[in-house]
């Protein structure tokens, strides 16, 4: 099914309900769910109503009409299906945005919806199995990983292709295959989402690929529950340059390092690494300008989630600036006509704040000045469209980017305790290198 380009499950009953209880809109149809060429999952149900007092055809965008412009739709304008297909199996979706085309002379609608994912879970009355195991896969643009186990394929041999990690009580193993990345994660303990989530993530950001989950399944004692997904546009498959060397058997144990130190940081802090890191990717596949923009940002977000520990504030400077400030509002009180209030108050608010802790200050304690300056000879320009200066010193603009990206990662590194080598995009020829990050307090 999965590497089929289309493929279809049909339904003796599919069981539509809008997500507003209050509505009592439900309809019993059969029809199809089915993958286009596209990739993108489509329901398409026919449905008789009982009576023609009965026919009431409601779709979605009848239930939305009377918001205001500019609304979100809200999750209770959706509906939700329950479909049984012929072999008996019990598919769930929800979140459907339903379209609907009447026939009033046949009291017939025909119904359509694009479908995020469908769900099947079959429970079981006594155990089935003694262990527990998910599988995740993924389309990606990713061509090589470091591997350190042979997977057997009969007449044609083995090949060096599972990369393989413990987890604690879980063991991983991760299978390049083509385009497709394979996760599996088997324990005799019960697996969480959690666990998969921070392995898919490690990978990721070691790699500097974007995973498109296209297929998933857990199995535990007393269930199995299987979710495939609408494929995303290859479009939207992206690459970073990564942080590490990951391709070849000699980066194994750097690679493994740092999927298990990711795996283990705090959730809390995988989230804001993670929510950063997808938005510098994701604006990769555009221009310059807004790849800085993010790089830079995203750098600024990360130090003050994470690192305000290690700002400090310059005493001796704030003390000359609240001299200054005292000096100019005295000389504003007996000179008010050389010195306007709006103008005192904008100065004294600059030099209040010109002591304070900041990301500037921050990575320029945390590096040395070298390469804490490519930040800083960036973020103005990308944040405040003056930019493109730099585009007639093409390789300036490029040392700053990759110089930003640098010090991200390493800051990302040093939260999740990876200490081993890593890529120094920050020096000529991208070098491999211990961290440069000089942390004074713990995180």
């Amino acid at each position: 099914m999965l590497d089929s380009s289309e493929y279809e499950i049909e339904c003796s009953e599919i069981v539509i309900t809008c997500q507003d209880k209050s509505t009592n809109l439900r309809y019993t149809t059969s029809g199809t769910i089915r993958q286009n060429k596209s990739g993108e999952l489509e329901l398409r149900a026919i449905w008789k109503a009982p009576t023609p007092s009965q026919f009431v055809p409601v779709d979605t965008e009848s239930l939305v009409a009377a918001l205001e412009h500019g609304t979100v739709i809200p999750s209770t304008a959706l509906f939700q299906i329950e479909a049984q297909s012929v072999d008996g199996k019990i598919w769930s979706a929800k979140d459907i945005y339903l379209e609907s085309n009447s026939y009033f002379n046949t009291e017939v609608a025909v119904f359509s919806g694009s479908l995020q994912k469908i769900t099947n879970r079959t429970n079981y009355l006594s155990p089935r199995a003694s262990a527990y195991s998910k599988q995740l896969i993924f389309d990606t643009s990713l061509t090589h990983l470091a591997a350190n186990k042979y997977s057997d394929h009969g007449i044609l041999g083995k090949n060096l292709d599972l990369t393989e990690l413990k987890l604690g009580s879980i063991n991983c193993v991760i299978q390049r295959e083509q385009k497709r990345i394979t996760i599996n994660l088997n324990s005799n303990k019960s697996i969480s989402n959690s666990v998969a989530s921070a392995v898919k993530e490690a990978l990721e950001i070691a790699t500097g690929h974007s995973l498109l989950i296209i297929y998933e399944s857990a199995i535990t004692p007393r269930s199995i529950t299987t979710i495939i997904h609408s494929k995303v546009q290859k479009e939207n498959l992206w690459a970073l340059p990564a942080p590490i060397s990951f391709h070849s058997p000699a980066d194994i144990n750097n690679l493994l390092d740092f999927l298990k130190k990711y795996q283990r940081t705090p959730q809390g802090k995988r989230k804001i690494i993670y929510t950063y890191w997808r938005e510098i990717g994701s604006s990769s596949t555009s221009t310059l300008e807004p790849f800085a923009k993010s790089i830079t940002s995203n750098v600024d977000g990360l130090v003050q989630k994470l690192f305000q520990s290690q700002s400090a504030i310059d005493t001796a400077f704030v003390a000359e600036c609240e001299a200054a400030r005292s000096a100019i509002e005295t000389y504003q009180k007996l000179n008010p006509s050389e010195i306007s209030e709006r103008a005192l108050n904008r100065i004294s608010s600059n030099l209040r704040n010109a002591g304070a802790p900041s990301t500037k200050n921050t990575l320029y304690i945390l590096f040395d000045k070298d390469i804490a300056d490519h930040w800083n000879n960036l973020r103005h320009r990308a944040l405040h469209g003056s930019i493109y200066g730099l585009f007639n010193r093409k390789q300036d603009l490029l040392n700053y980017i990759y110089g930003c990206l640098f010090i991200f990662y390493e800051l990302m590194m040093s939260v999740i305790g990876y200490k081993k080598e890593r890529i120094n995009y920050a020096e000529k020829g991208y070098p491999r290198s211990l961290s440069k990050l000089k942390l004074s307090k713990k995180l």
